[in-house]
């Protein structure tokens, strides 16, 4: 368009300057002279105009052509654009119609499958390496801001009052959600390895599991890794009896801190506290801080309970034939725990209560039960 717009404005300029330049008197007289000259000046600077209008012209065209072209390549409006894109979407349906039916064993190109699988793999590849590479970022970043006083005051600087503690916050925070997620994803081997409880509860004591799977091959769950450990505790805990429970905190191989932390957290929301007074209260706490590990432990936080006078008939009934049989033990061998003799006569009072034959209590007691607590 600009073309003839452009030769148009030259020729009608040329035709104008002939015009006026002809136009000029042909006179001899004094003043024809001057009027010629005046009168050709013109002529001629009618001729150069073009010169200064053309560049109006071609930017005044290029915001038109600029406005034309963004409607017709409007993915949205654009005839062509839109054709384009529903053709393209075609073809993309259609390919991946063709890479479904061969990955489900469909009748379809010889090689299909194969490129398939080897396009997938590389693609599964590729983005597992960028989801690591991201926590590995994350991890790095946020045990850097918790330890490195230096660095989270960068983190920190410009934020206010309360930007340390809030950049000390995030880290935290990142680096219980990544744990969170490495115990999830471990817990689900677990489940899917299907494991014995006895199995399970080793695995939770830090030794090692191999089984066997059903296509043969070997595989092991390593109980030296901490995620796998705390999925384990997480578990065993929830599934497991009171004895179980106390080998997992007497006869394991040593626990970090978040492990201790883990395992008194399952025990107290397993409710395994009701069979086993004495996991419960102040215990949950020592086994958080890492100072219950033995047998002598949990028979110092029965003399504690029997101290404090926890054992009334009621909650006797409650606890199970392991625990009161380390009640009993605990009571009658005089563990020097027991600071006040007299929470001994009260003990065996409520055992007492608890056996009473024309009560409520002793009807819900097993026969271990009613031997323990006769035993008192």
């Amino acid at each position: 368009m600009m073309y003839p717009i452009i030769s148009f404005v030259f020729g009608a300029s040329a035709l104008a300057s002939q015009v006026v330049m002809n136009s000029a008197p042909a006179g001899d007289g004094a003043g024809d002279e001057g009027q010629k000259v005046a009168i050709q000046i013109m002529g001629a600077g009618i001729a150069i105009i073009p010169l200064a209008i053309t560049p109006i012209i071609m930017k005044s065209a290029g915001g038109v052509l600029n406005r034309f072209g963004g409607i017709v390549n409007n993915p949205n409006k654009g005839p062509f654009d839109r054709l384009r894109k529903g053709a393209e979407g075609y073809r993309a349906n259609r390919e991946e119609y063709r890479d479904q039916k061969a990955l489900n064993g469909y009748r379809s190109l010889p090689g299909r499958r194969s490129k398939v699988e080897r396009g997938l793999r590389r693609e599964a590849v590729l983005s597992t390496r960028k989801s690591e590479l991201a926590r590995a970022k994350s991890s790095y970043v946020a045990g850097t801001a918790e330890s490195d006083e230096a660095f989270r005051a960068k983190l920190a600087q410009g934020g206010g009052e309360g930007a340390d503690m809030r950049a000390l916050a995030g880290a935290i925070s990142v680096q219980a959600d990544l744990e969170t997620k490495e115990v999830k994803a471990a817990s689900a081997v677990i489940d899917h390895m299907n494991l014995s409880s006895s199995q399970l509860n080793d695995l939770a004591k830090g030794q090692d599991i191999t089984m066997t799977m059903p296509d043969g091959q070997t595989r092991t769950l390593r109980g030296g890794e901490d995620a796998t450990r705390k999925a384990a505790i997480n578990q065993a805990v929830a599934t497991g009896t009171v004895k179980d429970i106390e080998s997992l905190l007497t006869d394991s191989a040593p626990r970090t801190e978040s492990q201790n932390k883990i395992l008194s957290s399952a025990i107290a929301s397993s409710g395994i506290t009701k069979k086993a007074t004495h996991l419960g209260g102040r215990t949950l706490d020592d086994i958080s801080q890492g100072r219950v590990n033995n047998t002598a432990d949990l028979d110092a936080a029965v003399a504690r309970n029997i101290n404090d006078g926890k054992y009334s008939a009621e909650v006797l009934a409650g606890n199970d034939t392991n625990s009161l049989e380390r009640v009993r033990r605990v009571a009658q061998a005089g563990h020097p725990g027991i600071t006040n003799a007299a929470r001994i006569g009260e003990l065996q009072a409520e055992s007492t209560r608890a056996l009473d034959p024309t009560g409520r209590i002793r009807g819900t007691l097993t026969p271990a039960q009613r031997a323990q607590l006769e035993g008192l």
